[in-house]
């Protein structure tokens, strides 16, 4: 049997199980359609990205479900500004545009991912769905990573670049949406006005284009995830690469990120 044929009864299950064990907040006074749109954008991905990863598909380096038995998502009308969460945590190096608002947010203490539909909706407009399931995976990763010694200038695009490779994955296979829905999110990412963020398109591109012989954006993930904690103490210059990154001098940034988490294939 293959994957589309078993998916909606797959999906129908884990939805039932996703609704008793780790239940969705409604607190954007959505309409019953509305929730039940965003259960199933939630279970879909969960459910396919661990099918795949598990799978002779090379794409995938999440498990979806592994994650979500330990992280609760919150899905919040609250509408807040992203400056505003930097100044929450301390982050001084980057300023967002006055007008950008947050999407989503994972907190490593309570183990919780906050989807913020109501800003999700403004932004993605007609695509809202399409923009939702991106956030939903960006922060799947911040949950992967599990990071402590948190670089936003390092985090933000190699979230931005897990997302890009599961939509990557999930092409075709997750067809509740549209498939041109990997090429979708990587303008969002692309377009976007932070170079923390942009910088993720970049690095999509850049190892895509190395994959000529083998698949090379899951082991790089891989590879941060290995060493995320501990990269103030790595040989690579953090302050030469964060200026790089602001700068939008992304081929620098490239190769120093490469020596900072490691990765030399």
């Amino acid at each position: 049997m293959s994957i589309l044929d078993s998916m909606d009864k797959q999906m129908a299950k884990m939805s039932v199980a996703l609704a008793e064990t780790k239940p969705i907040i409604n607190k954007a006074n959505l309409e019953p359609h509305e929730i039940q749109r965003l259960r199933g954008i939630i279970s879909s991905i969960d459910y396919l990205t661990e099918l795949i990863s598990r799978s002779e598909k090379e794409y995938s380096v999440l498990e979806g479900l592994a994650i979500r038995r330990e992280t609760k998502v919150i899905i919040s009308h609250e509408t807040p500004m992203l400056q505003s969460y930097y100044d929450d945590k301390n982050i001084s190096s980057v300023e967002a545009p006055s007008t950008a608002r947050l999407l989503g947010k994972y907190s490593k203490s309570d183990k919780v991912i906050t989807l913020y539909i109501y800003n999700i909706r403004a932004q993605g407009m007609g695509e809202w769905a399409q923009l939702f399931a991106g956030v939903y995976l960006h922060e799947m990763y911040h949950a992967y990573f599990k990071t402590d010694d948190y670089i936003i200038e390092v985090e933000e695009p190699m979230a931005e670049l897990g997302a890009l490779n599961e939509l990557r994955a999930l092409s075709g296979v997750l067809h509740l949406y549209d498939e041109d829905i990997c090429s979708y999110y990587e303008q969002v990412v692309k377009d976007n006005a932070m170079s923390v963020y942009s910088f993720g398109s970049y690095l999509y591109d850049a190892l895509k284009k190395e994959e000529t012989d083998c698949y090379k954006i899951g082991p790089f993930l891989t590879t941060y995830k290995e060493v995320c904690n501990d990269l103030h103490e790595r040989s690579a210059d953090l302050t030469q690469y964060k200026l790089a990154v602001h700068n939008r001098q992304y081929d620098v940034a490239y190769n120093l990120l490469r020596e900072l988490i490691g990765y030399n294939s």
